[in-house]
């Protein structure tokens, strides 16, 4: 019974030590270049991204468009989509995600100096907060269900610091 005990205990240790580990390592192919979702959309950095962020929207295994952080999407006419978002979602800092932090991203997505996701923004021409907690819609779209699938970009909040922008662009 005691050498029981004595196996038990000692299979048990190597679990609680490894239960209270401080540092993860992901191995990749090349180097990770930045940790801001809107920046560069190479393998390294989009691999990283989906283990810390959430997009608007997914594609399943059969290529469909699913909802990510936006849980439905409509046309109101030829050029305009409504988006509505997942209720209840919150930031790192416990903030809750809202509309006008889904446009903010959009915008920000312009202004990130060599970032890549303009591309994708560009043609939206107009961006409106319908609810702040769960509507927005975007203007100028052609082909909203492509633009939502192009759009499976990070929102970040919208009170993104100096600070926030820093850590973003560096990797350290």
């Amino acid at each position: 019974m005691r050498r029981l005990l004595r196996l038990l205990v000692a299979g048990s240790i190597p679990w609680a030590l490894f239960a209270h580990g401080a540092e993860l390592r992901i191995g990749l192919a090349a180097d990770v270049t930045s940790m801001d979702p809107h920046f560069l959309a190479i393998a390294p950095n989009i691999n990283i991204a989906w283990h810390v962020f959430d997009a608007l929207t997914h594609v399943d295994e059969d290529t469909r468009l699913i909802p990510g952080l936006a849980v439905a999407w409509r046309a109101v006419d030829a050029t305009t989509w409504e988006f509505r978002l997942r209720p209840g979602v919150r930031f790192h800092d416990g903030a809750e995600l809202t509309a006008e932090d889904v446009v903010f991203s959009i915008e920000r997505t312009l202004k990130v100096p060599n970032g890549q996701y303009g591309i994708f923004t560009r043609r939206i021409v107009g961006k409106e907060v319908l609810d702040a907690l769960k509507k927005f819609v975007a203007y100028g779209l052609t082909d909203g269900q492509k633009f939502a699938d192009e759009l499976g970009y990070i929102p970040l909040p919208k009170e993104v610091s100096a600070k926030s922008e820093a850590a973003l662009k560096s990797i350290e």
